[in-house]
This record gives structure tokens, C-alpha cells and sequence, in this order.
């Protein structure tokens, strides 16, 4: 005799109707993810890039034993602060100083020291959006005419001349834009500056976190980002201003463990600068690490001799090289 089967044992419909609402929450959990993903994070990461968290000065020019005037100019989409510090016994000319993005103006006190103790008289300058300066941040697009106004303002202030532009990363980017091309301005130090936004891998630190997602997330934000500012991101093109350069002598500065933008980034602004140009990448260095590098200070002030004296950059690349000989 064949053994019957078993029957099959069927699923009751409340059992049903319990696997289709799981099933139904899975999706509707999903959707929420790719919601988020493609929407709200990117979103708040371009939000979060456009409205750094305001930070006001820590430190004064009195507390580094400095002379200073308050500086404020009506420049064209903001009110910018600063101070002007002058060098107790002048042989140099004026050194405006930007900071970059999410900083403010009292980062760079000890390099002002330097430059005192040199002689050069310098500007910081709190960018708009930043420190007690009115305005957004527009990611060196507006911040570029607005430093040429404070150039302006300087000249018209008779600062003593040459006229250099000193800059870091949003305030490099800002100075190699409102630098070329400008006839009071007699050399450019642009320090971890961008060559183009959507070519950068930084962002916030999530976004950088992404890890092969980085890409299309970052396009998204670029994407968010220029629809809540109303400005063309890919507009940023140093590498093209740089090209217009001239005689402009120009040192670029650049940590090789820059993770947020990489050092290729100044080296394509060295190639495609037209004047006389120094690149000196830092070994071991990230980003926003290179003030504190062996040698800096020299390097930054052997610049502004050789633009004073109209020297070539050799003196410039010699203390490059003693620098790197010291690490």
C-alpha cells in the first residue's frame, strides 16, 4: 500500500494578510531611505555648506602686541569687518588676509605677528557670512567682488604698497579671484585653494564618509546647493582665472594628505598660471594643517620680500627646500 500524503497545510488569511502589511512597511521603509537619501541629506549637507556655523574672533591684535585700527567696508553684497594692523617699523607694504570657510579673521594673528616683525602692515578681513561680516557665503563667487571693493577701500586708505593677497582654502579661492587681473595687487599666496567646487571631495565630514557613494551624493548637493543660493557653482574655475595671471607673481601651498581638496587641485592652478608660480605641497600635511608645517612663516615671508624687491622666486624655493630638508 502507498502511504497517503500529507496534506498541505494551507495559510489562514489573517497569516496572509500579516505577510502582505510586512512586506507593505519594508517598502514604505525603503521609500523613506531613498527619500532621505536623495532629498533631505543632500539638501541639509548643501543647507549646512552655504550656513557655516558662525564663529566670532577668539583673539585680538592687543593680545599679540599689535597695532590695529578697526576696518569696516560697505562692500557689494555685504558689511565687511576687519582690522588693520600696522607694522611698528614699516620697510614692507600691506598683506590682506582672508580665512576660509566656517573661520574668522583671529586665525591668522600669528601669521600678522610674522608679518609685523617683518614689516609689512596687514588687513584680516572677516568674509561675508563669517565672524562679524554681513553677507552668505557663495563659495568664492561674491566673496571674490567683495574682497575687490576691501582692495579698493585699502588703496583708498593709502596702505602702503605692494598690495599682496593672502588666502586659505574659501579665502585662496577668493584671492586668486579678485587678485588676477587687478591692477593694485602685486602677488597672490593662495593656500589649499580649489581649482573647481565639483571636483573637490569634501562637503561636510558625513558626506566624505559616504564612501563610493560620495560621488552622486556630492552632484546632489552641488545640484541643491546652487538652486538655494542662485549661483552657478561650476562658474568656479580657477585654473581659467589663473591662466590670466600674468606677470602676478603667485606661491601656492598645498598639504599632500589634503583629503578635502586634494593637491592636484593646486597643481592644476600652477599649470595653467601664465606669471611666475611656486607650488610647495607638504608632505604629511591635511587640510587646514599647513600653518603649522616647519618653515611656513619663512616661506610666506621670503614671498613677500621677492614681490617687494621684484625678485624672481628663487629665494622662495630655496626656503621651500630648507623647510623640507628640516621634516
Amino acid at each position: 500500500m502507498t502511504p497517503k500524503e500529507a496534506p498541505t497545510p494551507e495559510v489562514s488569511a489573517p497569516r496572509k494578510r500579516s505577510r502582505r502589511k510586512r512586506i507593505v512597511r519594508l517598502l514604505l521603509y525603503l521609500l523613506v531611505l531613498v527619500f532621505l537619501g536623495l532629498v533631505i541629506f543632500p539638501a541639509a549637507m548643501a543647507w549646512s555648506m552655504l550656513h557655516p556655523p558662525r564663529r566670532h574672533f577668539k583673539a585680538t591684535p592687543a593680545d599679540f602686541g599689535l597695532i590695529s585700527h578697526d576696518l569696516v567696508v560697505d562692500a557689494q553684497d555685504a558689511v565687511i569687518h576687519g582690522w588693520w594692523i600696522v607694522a611698528p617699523k614699516p620697510t614692507g607694504g600691506t598683506v590682506i588676509v582672508c580665512h576660509g570657510i566656517g573661520d574668522e579673521r583671529s586665525t591668522f594673528l600669528p601669521e600678522a605677528d610674522e608679518f609685523a616683525r617683518a614689516g609689512w602692515d596687514s588687513v584680516l578681513i572677516d568674509l561675508p557670512g563669517h565672524g562679524d561680516s554681513t553677507g552668505r557665503v557663495s563659495m568664492g563667487l561674491n566673496e571674490s567682488y567683495d574682497l575687490a571693493v576691501v582692495i579698493q577701500a585699502v588703496v583708498d586708505g593709502h596702505a602702503r604698497t605692494p598690495i599682496v593677497l593672502y588666502g586659505f582654502s574659501l579665502g585662496a579661492v577668493a584671492a586668486l579671484r579678485a587678485g588676477v587681473g587687478n591692477p593694485h595687487v602685486a602677488g597672490i599666496l593662495a593656500d589649499s585653494a580649489f581649482c573647481r567646487l565639483d571636483a573637490t571631495l569634501g562637503g561636510p565630514a558625513l558626506l566624505r564618509a559616504a564612501g563610493p557613494l560620495h560621488d552622486p551624493l556630492f552632484r546632489l548637493v552641488m545640484w541643491y546647493g546652487e538652486r538655494l543660493s542662485g549661483l552657478p557653482f561650476d562658474a568656479i574655475r580657477n585654473d581659467e582665472w589663473a591662466a590670466n595671471s600674468r606677470g602676478v607673481p603667485l606661491l601656492l601651498i598645498h598639504g599632500a594628505a589634503d583629503r578635502v581638496t586634494p593637491p592636484s587641485h593646486s597643481e592644476r592652478i600652477r599649470a595653467a598660471a601664465s606669471g611666475p608660480v611656486v607650488l610647495w605641497i607638504i608632505p604629511g600635511v591635511g587640510h587646514a594643517e599647513t600653518f603649522g608645517a616647519q618653515g611656513y612663516e619663512t616661506v610666506l615671508v621670503r614671498f613677500l620680500d621677492a614681490v617687494l624687491k621684484h625678485r624672481d622666486l628663487d629665494e622662495v624655493k630655496r626656503a621651500i627646500a630648507d623647510a623640507s630638508h628640516r621634516d
